[in-house]
């Protein structure tokens, strides 16, 4: 288990992740070498990477879309290892009923999307697929980092 300072130290983070050592410090009361002791600490495991979340209209990425992908369980593992190095793929998760795979993609235009789409079909035996195309992203990566 997590201990409390450990999360707050994480739930700042999540918000800011270019928060200064000192600065996690005096919002905590926490030492500043022990925010950077438990900081390297949870980059062991907890901590994946320090990361910026993107506007990716703001970039000419404009089309968000998400999809819930079913496949046979003979192709699951290929259908995983294709859309993990698809340059589209921003998020990939695997699920545990009807759909295997739900993958959040970003392309330019509605042709990329399209393009996507027909390559799916023609490389894999699709059992099922859903589009969910974004219309707009209201929030994004906010666990924790609205606890505080």
């Amino acid at each position: 288990m997590i201990s409390e300072k450990d999360l707050n130290i994480l739930k700042l983070l999540r918000k800011n992740a270019r928060s200064t050592i000192t600065a996690i410090s005096k919002s905590t009361g926490i030492p500043i070498s022990t925010v950077f002791d438990r900081i390297r600490k949870q980059e062991n495991g907890v901590i994946s990477k320090h990361t910026a979340i993107v506007d990716f209209e703001e970039l000419g990425f404009g089309k968000g879309c998400i999809f819930a992908i079913g496949v046979t369980l003979s192709d699951s593992e290929a259908m995983k290892n294709w859309l993990q190095a698809h340059p589209g793929l921003n998020s990939l998760y695997r699920l545990d009923y009807r759909f295997d795979f739900l993958a959040e993609m970003i392309f330019k235009n509605d042709e990329e999307q399209d393009a996507f789409v027909e390559q799916t079909n023609k490389r894999f035996p699709i059992l099922e697929i859903c589009k969910f195309p974004v219309q707009k992203v209201i929030q994004k990566e906010m666990f924790l980092s609205s606890m505080i």
